[in-house]
């Protein structure tokens, strides 16, 4: 049948900032997955959602509209959304696409929840 296409999702907690830890392909096939639990969050009332993307292994153009759909849906709940753990191909994608511009990224979780006002797991 082809590939199975894959996305892990972990949700952890640092007070009042939800961390989405998205590990796998993040494209038209796992891009439904990843907005319902992006939008459930939000709705949880975080003061700020951080995406994790270190162990995201594939982005298609779907994966960079589901991406700017959370933005927006962390906007209209005046939620703040960061991205950590671009790295690889998904940094140079970010890159070339200009979408960087949009998304306040961090290296690292540890960094990101310092800059949000949080400190990392232990």
């Amino acid at each position: 049948m082809g590939m199975e296409r894959r996305m892990d999702i972990i949700e952890q907690k640092m007070g009042d900032i939800t961390i989405l830890q998205l590990s796998g392909r993040l494209d038209g096939a796992t891009s439904q997955a990843v907005t319902a639990q992006a939008v459930r969050s939000l709705e949880g009332g975080a003061r700020a959602l951080l995406l994790d993307l270190e162990r995201l292994g594939y982005l298609t153009s779907e994966g960079f509209r589901t991406l700017l759909n959370a933005r927006k849906a962390a906007k209209v709940r005046h939620t703040e959304l960061a991205l950590c753990g671009l790295n690889g191909f998904a940094l140079e994608l970010f890159g070339i696409s200009g979408l960087q511009e949009y998304f306040t990224t961090y290296p690292t979780q540890r960094e990101a929840l310092a800059a949000l006002g949080s400190t990392a797991p232990e």
